[in-house]
């Protein structure tokens, strides 16, 4: 028996589509399609009816779909238990991170890592919270450093809160002032992550209710260049102070924190429901929530405008 071909299995039913799987599992549609086809061979029938929306398991695949995760677990259960039979922290973690917090949330973790447990390997990815989501749900990352702006889900516990605000290029009229009314946001032009960024969604939804449009001029997914052209082509965009404290003190950008509605956001430490916690994970976690409160409290990641400054 295959375990890896189970795998690939619990991933097309998680997410019902085989290309969604692939990429998630970063191999060929293909080369996934030939591995569910071996293990349809297998089991003596379909696991899987082919929509034109993606895939649903079969009256098969819903039999086997519980004792093949019962499997898997049970598998990662006796491999966890093998690694930690000297209650010493090991193994490989993967760790799913915002752009806008990666630096110097990684390089802090590692290097308390290389101290404390050495054992512990790292996998970082680095990913809007939509994209850390579908990872975490089919077991690509154990870990998640992300973002909510209403609530915490279910396995996630809140690491910090912070006040989101207009960005602007150095010396903007627009946000000189420490806050803007939201309503003033009417006609701006924008550079915004496209949807379903939960941002993008949450703007929306506040511009729709004041009656206001966001004029977003580019949709753009990755938060450096996000902030390059916010400078360079004097686009506004949304962001929380510690996305761009450093570019704030250097004179190249400019916020003004949005009130009425105040937007917050939510930095939120997620883990996965595919596998059990393992002491590496365990490390990770703990030190994870005692470098936050650090970069928090030293003012690193600012909560607000007057703490930047």
């Amino acid at each position: 028996m295959d375990l890896k071909r189970w795998q690939y299995f619990n991933a097309v039913a998680r997410v019902g589509s085989l290309a969604k799987a692939a990429q998630l599992l970063e191999i060929a549609p293909s080369a996934l399609s030939r591995q569910i086809a071996i293990l349809e061979e297998e089991c003596g029938g379909m696991l899987f009816h082919r929509t034109g929306r993606g895939v649903v398991l079969t009256r098969l695949g819903e039999m086997v779909e519980p004792k093949a995760r019962a499997l898997l677990d049970q598998a990662e259960r006796l491999a966890m238990e093998a690694r930690e039979s000297a209650n010493v922290p090991t193994g490989i973690v993967k760790l799913g991170v915002l752009h806008s917090v990666g630096r110097p949330l990684v390089s802090e973790l590692f290097e308390h890592l290389r101290q404390s447990a050495p054992g512990v390997h790292l996998h970082v990815i680095e990913a809007f919270s939509g994209l850390m989501d579908e990872y975490r749900n089919v077991g690509r990352i154990d870990l998640t450093v992300l973002n909510r702006y209403k609530r915490a889900d279910i396995r996630e516990e809140q690491l910090g809160r912070f006040d989101m605000h207009l960005v602007g290029p150095a010396g903007d009229p627009v946000t000189a002032a420490r806050t803007i009314d939201f309503k003033s946001l009417d006609g701006l032009p924008f550079v915004l992550p496209g949807l379903p960024s939960e941002l993008r969604i949450r703007l929306d939804q506040h511009a729709r209710r004041l009656g206001i449009t966001l004029d977003i001029k580019i949709e753009v997914e990755t938060i450096v260049t996000m902030k390059d052209v916010c400078a360079r082509s004097r686009l506004y965009t949304i962001l929380p102070t510690y996305a761009v404290a450093e570019e704030v003190s250097r004179g190249e950008l400019s916020v003004s924190r949005i009130v009425r509605p105040e937007i917050r956001r939510l930095l939120c430490l997620g883990v996965t429901s595919v596998r059990p916690m393992s002491l590496a994970m365990k490390e990770v976690t703990r030190a994870l929530r005692e470098i936050s409160r650090r970069l928090m409290a030293d003012g690193t990641w600012p909560t607000s405008i007057d703490q930047a400054h």
